[in-house]
């Protein structure tokens, strides 16, 4: 803010894989409620030879044989560094200005379950997806970890009774892992190119009933999820 003279509140987060993504929604509602005309959103991850250490010592780094998303093996990620911004602002401001708009923020919403453990998780990130009527595009945040199983299941109870499983893709391992600017990544492309990302890998292993989304595909509304391994998990609904 200082450097770029902003004027205004400014909130600096960190601390987990979902910051990005709260930070957006956090946004969104202050707009929603009236409290900003508009907001500059960011995420930035540098790299730091202290963060794949860690991670590795975890089991969760794997530079030399990083899997896949939704595989079985889940031998663990690459990390890499990335920044973002995107500028949010209510649908007055943007036709107060003229500006072109790209896309449109319909819903957000985030869990806590204070527990990695697995069954907490399905059944929370489930239950979130299940309050609202998500997209049948997801953009997970797998990355070759557990992670990657613990969203596609909540998928699978969220969209139980719909009559078409998501088709799902991820960043990763197209990107690597961007932690906070991932799924702030993972929106800007789609809001610019208003297509699927695609998944990398030729299907989803291990977790039945979910399809790799198409490549290119056009698509007007997705949801994007960003899950922590400490227990937490954002999600956002869009339209381009």
């Amino acid at each position: 803010s200082m450097m770029l003279n902003l004027q205004g509140p400014c909130l600096t987060m960190i601390g987990g894989r979902t910051v990005g993504l709260d930070s957006m929604n956090l946004a969104a509602s202050r707009i929603e409620s009236g409290q900003w005309d508009a907001a500059i959103v960011g995420a930035a991850e540098e790299h730091c030879d202290l963060i794949p250490e860690i991670y590795g010592a975890c089991g969760l780094h794997a530079p030399d044989n990083a899997g896949e998303p939704f595989d079985d093996r889940c031998t663990g990620f690459v990390s890499s560094a990335a920044s973002v911004v995107l500028f949010v602002e209510s649908r007055r401001s943007a036709q107060r200005r003229g500006a072109t708009v790209y896309g449109s923020i319909e819903a957000w919403d985030q869990t806590v379950w204070n527990s990695p453990a697995v069954k907490p998780g399905i059944r929370h990130i489930g239950a979130m997806l299940g309050r609202h009527r998500f997209a049948d595009d997801v953009i997970s945040s797998a990355n070759g970890t557990r992670i990657d199983r613990m969203e596609a299941l909540a998928l699978r109870v969220a969209s139980s009774h719909l009559p078409l499983e998501p088709a799902v893709s991820a960043l990763s391992p197209t990107l690597h892992e961007t932690f906070s600017a991932g799924p702030l990544l993972a929106i800007a492309a789609t809001l610019l190119s208003k297509e699927t990302l695609g998944l990398a890998s030729d299907g989803l292993n291990g977790v039945g009933g979910l399809r790799p989304a198409e490549r290119g595909k056009p698509v007007d509304r997705f949801t994007v999820l960003s899950t922590d391994y400490n227990g937490a998990c954002s999600a956002a609904w869009l339209c381009t």
